[in-house]
């Protein structure tokens, strides 16, 4: 999955699974819609990642293109705490 077109503009929530029916990719695109407020002010875009024999696994990719996260289940309190202690997190909130 090439995610370079988003380097330096969002970060990437990337959800693995085998198919688009498993019941915790549905549970985990549930929740980043309900919080899609505190997940755009983030800047944190939701992409899937559907290939054959994959088990399923929640990656959070950084500004600069580093798997900040893995995961096995989507926990968005967690994530926003990791979040907003990342560098540019900080220099958002400072201004």
């Amino acid at each position: 999955m090439d995610l370079s077109k988003y380097k330096w503009k969002y970060r990437i929530l990337v959800l693995n699974t085998t198919c688009y029916q498993d019941k915790e990719y549905i549970k985990s695109r549930n929740l980043y819609y309900k919080h899609i407020n505190d997940f755009k002010i983030r800047n944190v875009k939701l992409l899937a990642n559907r290939k054959k024999g994959l088990k399923f696994s929640v990656n959070l990719v950084g500004f600069d293109g580093t798997l900040k996260l893995k995961s096995e289940t989507l926990i968005p309190n967690n994530l926003f705490k990791i979040i907003d202690k990342m560098p540019m997190s900080q220099k958002v909130n400072v201004l």
